[in-house]
C-alpha cells in the first residue's frame, strides 16, 4: 500500500461532518488515538462493540442472540424472528437512515444468514450493519464521527462510504495506525487495562504499567491478551479481512497512512495533521 499516496478530497458540496474509521492491528492503540480524536474534533464514537453490548443488556431476543455469539461463537438465530423484520423496520422509518436501508432492502444487497457451520465469534454482517445504522441515526449531521471498530470487512467498508454520502457527509475517511506483526504481539502481551475507566496502558521500553494514569487503580490484563492461539487469530482475521479494505481504500486515493512505531503523542500529531490536510479542502476545519 502507498503511504498516504491520495489526494484531498474538495467536498464543499457536502453539508454534513466527516466521518473517520479508525483502522489497525490489535495492540496498534487505536483505542488511544480515539481519545485524542473524540476532543480534538469533539467528536462522537461509534463502536460496534458498545453497540452490541448495550444491546444484551436489553434482554431481547436479538440480544440474546448477540449474547451468544459473543459467548460461544455460535450462531443460535431464534426460530421465532425473521432477520430481514428487523431492517423492514429501520427501512420504514422517515429518515435519511431509514431511506438508506429501505435502498439496501429493495435492492436486496443484505444477506440475512442466521446460521453458521464454523465458531465465529463475530456478529452476522447484516446484523453488524444494523447497528451501526441504528446508532449513526442518533447522531446529528454536524458533529465529527470516529468508527473505532468498523469497518472490518470489505462488504461493511463498502456499505458505510456509500452510507455516510447517501446522508449528506463526505466520503469516508480512513485512517490506518500500522504496527508490524511481532511490534502488535509484544504489545498486546505486555499491555494492561483498567476496568472501571475502559482504556489500555502501553508499556514503555522498560516498565509494563501498573497503576492507571487517570484514576490510579490497579491494572490487569486482559482476558484474551495473554493467550496466544487468541492473539494469532486475531492477527489472522486482520491480514484475512481487514487488509482488503485498505488496500480498496488505498486504491481510492483515501487512505491515511500512520507510523503506529512512534511514540503516542507524535502518532497523535501525525494523524491531526494529515486529517487537517484532507479536511481543510472540504471546508470543515
Amino acid at each position: 500500500m502507498a503511504k498516504n499516496g491520495g489526494v484531498p478530497m474538495n467536498t464543499k458540496q457536502y453539508e454534513g461532518a466527516p466521518v473517520i474509521a479508525l483502522i489497525g492491528r490489535s495492540g496498534a492503540g487505536k483505542d488511544t488515538q480515539m481519545r485524542v480524536l473524540l476532543e480534538r474534533f469533539d467528536a462522537v464514537n461509534i463502536s460496534t462493540g458498545d453497540l452490541t453490548r448495550a444491546l444484551i443488556t436489553t434482554g431481547s431476543p436479538l440480544g440474546l442472540f448477540a449474547k451468544g455469539i459473543l459467548a460461544t461463537g455460535e450462531w443460535n438465530f431464534p426460530s421465532a424472528l425473521d432477520a430481514r423484520s428487523f431492517f423492514e423496520a429501520l427501512g420504514a422509518r422517515p429518515s435519511p437512515i431509514g431511506r438508506f436501508a429501505a435502498k439496501l432492502l429493495g435492492e436486496n444487497r443484505i444477506e440475512f444468514s442466521v446460521a453458521s457451520d464454523a465458531k465465529s465469534y463475530l456478529l452476522p454482517d447484516w446484523m453488524a450493519l444494523l447497528l451501526f445504522l441504528e446508532g449513526f441515526e442518533k447522531i446529528p449531521p454536524s458533529r465529527w464521527v470516529i468508527c473505532s471498530s468498523s469497518p472490518r470487512r470489505l462488504n461493511e467498508a463498502h456499505f458505510m462510504d456509500e452510507m455516510v454520502q447517501s446522508i449528506g457527509r463526505p466520503p469516508l475517511l480512513p485512517v490506518y495506525i500500522h504496527v508490524d506483526e511481532d511490534v502488535a504481539i509484544e504489545r498486546l502481551l505486555n499491555r494492561r487495562w483498567c476496568k472501571p475507566c475502559g482504556i489500555y496502558a502501553l508499556p514503555s521500553s522498560v516498565v509494563v504499567p501498573r497503576e492507571c494514569e487517570r484514576c490510579g487503580g490497579a491494572l490487569s490484563i486482559r482476558e484474551g491478551d495473554n493467550d496466544m492461539e487468541n492473539i494469532m487469530g486475531r492477527l489472522h482475521y486482520f491480514k484475512e479481512r481487514v487488509i482488503p479494505l485498505l488496500e480498496y481504500f488505498d486504491g481510492l486515493g483515501r487512505l491515511i497512512w500512520i507510523d503506529g512505531d512512534q511514540g503516542p503523542d507524535a502518532v497523535s500529531k501525525s494523524m491531526i495533521d494529515q486529517i487537517h490536510a484532507r479536511v481543510v479542502a472540504m471546508r470543515f476545519s
